[in-house]
C-alpha cells in the first residue's frame, strides 16, 4: 500500500494498449474500493454504469479512459 506500485502497474498497462492501437480503454472495479481514488487520480473518468459482482454480492462500476500519447 502506498508504495506507488498499482499506479506504476496501471500507467504500464495504458502504454502498453496504446502501442497496440487501442484508443480507449475500461475497466470495473468495487464501488467505495480504495482503486477509485487512483484510477480518478490517473485520469480515469467514472461513468454510470454499475454492475453487480455476483461472487461477493458487491456493485462494481466502470471507469474509461482515453489512450493517447501522453504528454
Amino acid at each position: 500500500w502506498r508504495r506507488g506500485i498499482a499506479r506504476m502497474l496501471l500507467a504500464a498497462a495504458e502504454e502498453a494498449m496504446g502501442e497496440r492501437g487501442y484508443e480507449r480503454a475500461r475497466l470495473f472495479t468495487l464501488e467505495g474500493s480504495p482503486a477509485e481514488r487512483l484510477y480518478q487520480a490517473a485520469g480515469w473518468t467514472r461513468t454510470d454504469r454499475r454492475e453487480p459482482y455476483p461472487p461477493m454480492g458487491l456493485m462494481t462500476v466502470m471507469y474509461l479512459r482515453e489512450l493517447g500519447p501522453r504528454a
